[in-house]
């Protein structure tokens, strides 16, 4: 039972991506949801998978280790807000390292873009396709 419960996790943010992507395709505008819509989403997916959790998944350990006794029990809820926690920050680690790879992108298109120019202001008649073939 947990595995499916894994999987509608899964399947549930995947559907707040869908709706992010089919909104900014279907208005032609480079918007989704914005981001207190999208982060509510995310974070309606994770209460109700912490909820489920807690009331289908019987009989598994709360204990934090399973190499040695750490004497800490979390509990139910305590690993619910712990699997909150990790979601949401997963998605913030994600979109931070979306956001880096865009950024590195445009940086590097920008660098591609001046170099051409710099090379079409030095030499203008050459050009990387010609017209006459």
């Amino acid at each position: 039972m947990s595995g499916l419960l894994v999987l509608q996790l899964m399947s549930g943010l995947g559907l707040v991506g869908f709706i992010d992507d089919y909104l900014g395709i279907r208005f032609q505008r480079n918007l989704g949801l914005n981001k207190r819509a999208k982060s509510a989403g995310q974070l309606f997916v994770a209460i109700a998978f912490v909820l489920l959790c807690i009331h289908w998944v019987d009989g598994v350990s709360t204990n934090l280790s399973f190499a040695r006794a750490l004497d800490v029990e979390l509990g139910a809820w305590g690993w619910g807000i712990w699997a909150i926690l990790i979601i949401i920050g997963f998605q913030v680690i994600l979109i931070g390292l979306v956001a880096d790879v865009l950024a590195a992108n445009r940086k590097l298109l920008e660098e591609v873009v001046y170099r051409l120019r710099r090379r079409d202001a030095a030499d203008p008649d050459s050009t990387v396709a010609r017209e006459d073939a």
